[in-house]
């Protein structure tokens, strides 16, 4: 029996894993004699700090737009950024402390932002701390397409003619979490990218056993 699967990718390690197991997958499907398109009960969703997706030179297709989520607006910098959890209810008064401390101070960085978090994994989070509500909606918008009864539907149909089997076994959605922790994006946001996964769909359970798979600073000597 298959399973609905909801992909994050987290930076650009995450990015291009996405792009890979989808580039694999479609093939698959395409040999399968499959002509339905991308099944909706398998949602991918790539989150990074760049305005738009970056890794041209990587030998897989771009997600399409409706799966990124670049974090960054186009001329947004860094002082724009860390200004955002200053607005009123953006962060709970009593954990607004706890929460700036380790973040650096605008006066301190010199990054452009908007191309990527430069290697600085404190930069990277202070990103995504701004705009945990943005990705908890991007989270929720893959769940409802995921959950949908045509995504159900479909995904039955596939099984068949992958030959799974339709009965006995287990149906409950998985959840996977892709990042590499030797970079800046994905290092410095992966944690609130999960924490933001768990909130998008009222507690599921599913949702609070996520799989991560996470790249060490070695996979990047080869």
């Amino acid at each position: 029996m298959l399973r609905p699967f909801l992909l994050v990718g987290v930076g650009g390690s995450g990015g291009k894993t996405l792009r890979a197991i989808k580039q694999s997958l479609e093939l698959r499907l395409q040999q399968e004699g499959w002509h339905d398109g991308w099944p909706k009960a398998w949602q991918l969703l790539h989150v990074d700090s760049p305005v738009v997706q970056d890794g041209a030179e990587f030998p897989a297709p771009f997600l399409p737009t409706d799966q990124y989520l670049g974090l960054v607006a186009s001329g947004t910098t860094y002082a724009n950024i860390f200004g955002l959890l200053d607005q009123p209810g953006k962060i709970p008064s009593q954990n607004r402390k706890d929460v700036i401390r380790p973040l650096p101070s605008p006066e301190d960085v010199r990054v452009a932002i908007a191309l990527g978090a430069g290697q600085y994994r404190a930069i990277g989070r202070t990103i995504v701390v701004s705009k945990m509500s943005e990705v908890r909606k991007a989270v929720a918008n893959a769940l409802g397409k995921m959950n949908g009864a045509d995504a159900r539907g479909q995904l039955e149909t596939l099984g068949k003619l992958l030959g799974a089997k339709t009965t006995g076994g287990v149906n409950e959605p998985v959840a996977i979490l892709i990042s590499s922790i030797a970079g800046g994006s994905g290092a410095g946001q992966f944690i609130d990218v999960a924490e933001a996964m768990k909130a998008a769909d009222n507690g599921a359970p599913w949702l609070q056993r996520i799989f991560a798979m996470l790249y060490a600073p070695d996979v990047f000597d080869h």
